[in-house]
């Protein structure tokens, strides 16, 4: 495949993510189960899964798709007691590496993993009872298949790799925080391409990348002005936070 069929697959995938019917998230923090559970309490379960993920050698994807199935049953499901939200975010993973590489997260590897906490029968009754809430519907698209697209559509003619690491980086922080997490995948991509772009001090390409993108793409330029707020206002409570903490054992709870 030469580099204009590339564009050409690129931008006919973006074209079918971005339009593909999937039912948008809310925050699920405004729902009657408010004060069972805290927006820390989703951040600290989410970290401890992006550990996992990485431990499992799942990708970027794995983990949004991961994210997204939790906050996806959240929406539809509160559940009974803060520590259930560990058992809801590691069967979503294994959901997401099953959909993903076709691997299993046993039952058996999820009871240790999460100490011991809850019973075998637990485990697998959940990732049935998830499936059911989610109605199947796993293949959403997630922002890094879609920065993924748009830096292979617009960007083609050169080696874009180090732009779409740290633009997963940046994601990373959206899927973690709790105003963020339930914004269209596509803000969050084009937002996350643009911190990165930041970072290597590419404005003016910037400028030129979004008024590209946007020809193709009308998107709202509020609503991406105040994601790139946010993310920057959460780089700074990271950046305030103990750097040095050590790694979380079993229990993110």
């Amino acid at each position: 495949m030469n580099k204009d069929q590339s564009t050409l697959y690129a931008k006919e995938t973006l074209k079918f993510l971005i339009e593909k019917n999937y039912p948008n998230l809310s925050s699920y923090f405004s729902s009657p189960q408010t004060g069972k559970f805290t927006q820390k309490d989703r951040e600290t379960v989410i970290e401890w899964l992006m550990e996992i993920n990485d431990h499992l050698g799942g990708s970027s994807t794995t983990i949004q798709h991961g994210i997204r199935y939790f906050d996806s049953f959240l929406s539809v499901k509160p559940v009974s007691h803060v520590r259930i939200l560990q058992l809801v975010g590691i069967v979503a993973l294994g959901v997401a590496l099953k959909y993903e590489f076709g691997r299993e997260l046993s039952p058996r590897r999820i009871y240790d993993l999460c100490s011991g906490n809850f019973p075998i029968e637990a485990i697998v009754t959940t990732e049935v009872y998830m499936l059911n809430a989610l109605g199947w519907q796993l293949d959403v698209p997630t922002a890094s298949e879609i920065s993924r697209c748009l830096l292979s559509w617009t960007c083609g003619a050169f080696d874009f790799s180090t732009l779409a690491k740290y633009s997963d980086s940046y994601a990373a922080i959206c899927y973690l925080d709790s105003t963020l997490f339930y914004e269209p995948p596509l803000l969050i991509a084009m937002a996350s391409i643009c911190c990165a772009l930041d970072k290597f001090k590419y404005q003016d390409f910037k400028k030129d990348w979004l008024q590209m993108v946007e020809q193709d793409y009308p998107y709202d330029v509020k609503a991406l002005d105040s994601i790139l707020e946010r993310i920057q206002i959460k780089i700074v409570d990271i950046s305030a936070s103990n750097e040095d903490q050590s790694t979380r054992s079993g229990s993110p709870l």
